[in-house]
């Protein structure tokens, strides 16, 4: 039950952060439109995104965590206490240098990994000087993460959880409070990301005050526990480093795209995330203590078991999720985004994208589960050969489809990649015995499938028969909306049962099972 609450109260915030994000992303749209100032606030803040990843989050959190937790149950709370300060003193001055150097190196640095912004200067300009006011965003957002590991160390997640939500409040209360104060809109944006920064650090920073570890800032010192977190971060740092040179890479492919694309990726990648982080990170956190547990404990029938349930759960939410993020995607735009300077041409462009990242949607998922798998197996190098295959697939494809299919053949991209990524994880899996197949699921794919593709022909026609309510107010496009993602809902539910996909008593008597 402890367990249980934990995860309710992380999944709770995570909706939170990600429907706060929505209306943040909707208030920009409304604001700048897809344009060459929104292009360029978008690259200011992906590149602070990028290093954000590597350094902070889950490098930092998979290497602090052990060791502080450790010391503090066996050796007490001062030993974790020194420990922690000492994190953050070299977390603190190391990445206050980087941020002073990248912003003397900007103007260099930015036409390298962008340079089909040349193309148009103004862009250029605006992406320079945005990423100067958001880059220090990076230095506070690494701060947090060390904050958010003490807490998570203590079981306090509350705060943790909600300080993204906190953060994307944040940015729509001050874009809101200033924009008619404010000429420059872009400018009023990428400085509300820095103040974003900010208060995620102080939501974090004053429930960890009100702890035992109240930390001071000292001279850096390298000691032993220091060195071995260090050394800790290492492979995690090297496959987050991977997907953020793919992000860069992305980055400089989409900057040769023509004005508007980047912001149409961006848009449509938002709406993407959402089951992604929902269903994939929610079923990775529950799967690898388990899994981890049953591996140790040599429980391989109950493991395949389990990992065969996982499977099947996980098709069960993405493949629907794929579909209607697929079929609906432009209903889905116009809703969110369509709206100010946000057109409906921009909305049309922007669900071009969205159908092509929503192909991979299951794929996103499985590379969560099966990385979990791999995890729990204590083997991280197969994961890094494999994401480097991805990565190189990824950028060969994006540079291939960048003319003829412009920002939906990168999205395309993406999504082969990640099919790729997961493809490689499963063969490997069952190649060294770490996965098999059980009769249930080998009859329940081909039937989930099925009801799939026969659910896609259904929303492909409802759509058609609603489009029109979508050219109205925004209350029938929502009305519209709901009307239709609750008429598939229901539909995924008829035809899963009647094809034997949905087997609600076989479900039933998992759950009871604790499974």
């Amino acid at each position: 039950m402890k367990i249980l609450r934990s995860m309710s109260t992380v999944w709770s915030f995570t909706l939170g952060s990600r429907i706060f994000g929505f209306l943040r992303e909707t208030l920009v749209a409304a604001i700048l439109g897809a344009g060459v100032i929104t292009d360029a606030l978008f690259i200011a803040i992906k590149i602070p995104s990028i290093f954000r990843r590597v350094f902070a989050e889950g490098a930092l959190n998979a290497a602090f965590i052990p060791i502080f937790t450790r010391l503090y149950t066996q050796e007490g709370a001062q030993k974790a206490k020194e420990f922690a300060e000492e994190v953050l003193s070299l977390l603190f001055f190391f990445m206050l240098g980087f941020v002073v150097l990248f912003e003397l190196i900007l103007p260099v640095f930015l036409p390298l990994i962008a340079p089909g912004l040349h193309a148009t200067p103004e862009r250029l300009m605006y992406a320079i000087q945005f990423s100067r006011i958001t880059f220090p965003f990076i230095l506070f957002i690494s701060l947090c993460a060390l904050y958010s590991g003490i807490l998570n160390s203590l079981e306090r997640f509350v705060a943790v959880s909600s300080s993204p939500m906190m953060g994307n409040i944040f940015i729509i209360g001050f874009i809101l409070a200033l924009k008619p104060l404010v000429t420059e809109k872009g400018y009023l944006c990428a400085t509300s990301i820095l103040g974003c920064g900010i208060i995620q650090l102080l939501w974090v920073m004053i429930p960890a005050y009100k702890t035992p570890f109240r930390l001071r800032l000292r001279m850096p010192r390298f000691t032993e526990h220091l060195k071995k977190m260090l050394k800790l971060m290492g492979p995690v740092a090297v496959t987050s480093g991977l997907h953020q040179i793919n992000v860069g890479v992305g980055i400089f492919i989409s900057s040769f795209l023509p004005v508007g694309g980047i912001s149409y990726l961006n848009y449509a990648e938002r709406v993407n995330q959402l089951p992604t982080s929902m269903i994939g990170t929610a079923l990775a956190t529950v799967m690898l203590p388990l899994l981890a547990r049953l591996i140790r404990s040599r429980q391989g029938e109950e493991t395949t078991q389990t990992q065969n349930q996982a499977l099947e759960l996980a098709l069960l939410l993405a493949l629907p999720s794929m579909a209607v993020l697929f079929c609906f995607a432009e209903p889905i735009i116009i809703v969110l985004f369509k709206t100010g300077a946000f057109a409906l041409k921009d909305a049309r462009q922007t669900s071009y994208a969205l159908m092509a990242f929503s192909l991979g949607l299951p794929a996103y998922i499985l590379i969560k589960l099966f990385s979990t798998i791999f995890y729990a197996h204590e083997e991280a190098k197969t994961l890094i050969v494999y994401a480097l295959i991805s990565v190189i697939t990824d950028i060969i494809l994006a540079l291939a489809l960048l003319k003829p299919f412009h920002h939906m053949g990168i999205a395309s991209a993406t999504a082969i990649a990640a099919w790729v990524y997961a493809l490689g994880l499963g063969s490997k899996l069952y190649r060294k015995n770490y996965f098999s197949l059980t009769p249930h699921f080998l009859s329940f794919f081909p039937r989930i499938l099925l009801t799939t593709f026969t659910l896609a022909i259904i929303m492909f026609y409802m759509k058609e028969y609603a489009y029109p309510y979508f050219l109205m107010s925004k209350p029938y496009q929502i009305g519209a909306l709901c009307l239709l993602i609750m008429s598939s809902l229901v539909f995924y539910g008829i035809l899963g049962s009647l094809l034997g996909a949905i087997d609600l008593t076989y479900w039933k008597n998992q759950f009871n099972r604790g499974v």
